[in-house]
């Protein structure tokens, strides 16, 4: 886990060898569809949610919702949609919407007998994510980024359907590029305190906290259309206030044990 070659930045590293128990990741992205279906509501919905709640935290107000798209309190959540289709990644997602979809998928399963109840949805920890990106591969990307995944160089700026790239060796799509995908860790600046078992990344009292108070943050992986190719390395990490929605946030879900 972590960047082995040093060209990284200093929250990869130290680089480390860790153990995971067995759990289940998705192949792709949670659709747009599949919110649909879980949550009721559509990506417009979400869009509206975060023009509703961006304002209620100031250290957010520097982000791309209203002051880089120069837009008023009264514009149209619509303008905001920038990839929309039953098999396009949801997005304007912030880490409560995921895990509440997390969890109302487990209900949902468990009810209707398809998951046993010794199983459970939720948002993989920030190992988990990068040992299922990597699928075995050491290096910065697993493939070909042109051919696994989509960024600033190949998106147009777009969130495209999921699965139309190339996957990694474990079929697994879209872990470079598209939206970036929520983790369920806390934001750590760095590995040196890293659990070699199951690591959960560190509690939420000790996670990272700006000068400026701002924090504690959540994981987030993948990079997204936006990203730059270095930044959607299996490796590199953002750190993000958890209550935040934004046009490339995202999320997949893995099954893992009940604790």
């Amino acid at each position: 886990m972590g960047d082995s070659s040093g060209n990284g930045n200093q929250d990869e590293q130290p680089a480390q060898v860790i153990e995971l128990s067995g759990y289940h990741l998705a192949s792709t992205e949670v659709t747009q569809k599949q919110w649909q279906q879980i949550m009721g509501t559509s990506i417009l919905d979400q869009a509206s949610k975060a023009l509703r709640d961006n304002t209620q935290y100031p250290q957010l107000q520097g982000k791309r919702i209203r002051e880089v798209l120069g837009m008023q309190r009264d514009d149209q959540a619509d303008a905001f949609i920038i990839g929309k289709g039953a098999d396009h990644p949801i997005y304007w997602v912030s880490h409560a919407d995921a895990l509440e979809f997390c969890r109302k998928l487990s209900i949902k399963e468990w009810s209707e007998g398809r998951l046993p109840l010794n199983y459970q949805y939720s948002l993989p920890t920030e190992a988990q994510w990068e040992y299922a990106c990597r699928a075995g591969s050491e290096g910065n990307h697993a493939g070909k980024p042109q051919e696994t995944g989509w960024f600033a160089d190949n998106s147009n700026s777009l969130i495209h359907p999921v699965a139309k790239k190339a996957p990694n060796a474990w079929k697994l799509y879209d872990m470079h590029g598209n939206v970036n995908e929520w983790c369920l860790s806390w934001y750590a600046d760095s590995y040196k305190a890293l659990d070699m078992f199951d690591p959960q990344g560190p509690a939420q009292d000790k996670a990272f906290i700006t000068a400026d108070q701002h924090g504690p943050f959540r994981v987030m992986r993948g990079g997204s259309s936006y990203s730059s190719e270095d930044q959607t390395r299996s490796s590199a990490k953002n750190a993000f206030d958890p209550r935040f929605r934004d046009d490339d946030f995202g999320f997949r879900v893995a099954l893992v044990p009940v604790k």
